[in-house]
């Protein structure tokens, strides 16, 4: 399995193979989404074949935006999700972002799962959706608090 940086063209692409993501948004939502803003599009690979997606975007100079991601149903239950969101962490935090967000909904209780396990914490939300967050500390050690 690896990781590599992709197009949004090859995230949405895989994004249509994943029933429960599909949106009927065209590419061009998508694409005004990240524009004028620092993103990321990581593609997981098995044997050279695209399995997962993640993409993301900053909100601002320190905080950083975990949009979108799926995993091709075929590619399941092997840990995809959980090298992606290494990967897309581990860009983060070496290009300078202090803090990722992720939102979710009890529909995907693996993501809730996956988001716990790596020390994301819930933050209050007043809509439906469920808010996750990491911080970096001046340290570099990792905090699952956010003061502010």
């Amino acid at each position: 399995m690896q990781t590599r940086e992709g197009s949004l063209e090859e995230a949405i692409a895989l994004l249509c193979d994943i029933p429960e993501l599909q949106q009927g948004e065209a590419l061009s939502y998508y694409a005004a989404r990240v524009a004028d803003h620092p993103h990321i599009v990581l593609i997981a690979e098995i044997d050279g074949q695209p399995a997962g997606f993640k993409v993301g975007y900053a909100l601002s100079c320190d905080h950083f935006y975990s949009w979108v991601g799926g995993v091709l149903p075929a590619y399941r239950k092997r840990g995809i999700a959980q090298f992606l969101l290494a990967a897309q962490e581990e860009w983060v935090w070496a290009n300078g972002y202090q803090r990722i967000t992720v939102k979710t909904s009890h529909q995907f209780p693996a993501m809730v799962a996956m988001l716990e396990k790596n020390a994301y914490s819930r933050l209050p939300d007043q809509r439906e959706k469920l808010v996750y967050c990491k911080t970096k500390t001046a340290s570099g050690l990792l905090s699952s608090r956010i003061n502010g």
